[in-house]
């Protein structure tokens, strides 16, 4: 009977540090955020790949120097995203932060964007 019961204890505990290891390695860390020497710092490719470009982040205007994958936003300004090159379209996101894969939030390609407060 004792036997019975620490074979089922080993086999649980055996089984839940599997089930942990396991869990825990699908889930990558995202990549640390680079530091910027401007207000915004953009890459064209996620996790940060790619030529960076800066901008200053000047309230109203448009900033569209390619296509924008991963961002820093330093100060955490107000920005708002566009998929195209003006920063008209009606779709649109708005946040303050910065993203590795900016893709990912909004679902489709960031080309465009400006600081709204």
């Amino acid at each position: 009977m004792k036997r019975r019961v620490i074979t089922a204890l080993l086999a649980s505990i055996a089984s839940g540090v599997l089930l942990t290891s396991t869990t825990n390695s699908a889930y990558a860390a995202p990549p640390r955020e680079p530091s910027c020497s401007s207000n915004m710092c953009s890459w064209p490719k996620a996790n940060y790949k790619g030529a960076e470009t800066w901008s200053g982040l000047h309230q109203g205007t448009c900033y569209f120097d390619g296509r924008v994958r991963s961002l820093v936003n330093k100060k955490r300004y107000n920005v708002r995203y566009y998929p195209d090159k003006n920063c008209a379209s009606s779709l649109h996101f708005d946040s303050p932060w910065g993203y590795y894969d900016i893709e990912a939030q909004t679902g489709w390609p960031v080309w465009s964007y400006k600081r709204i407060s």
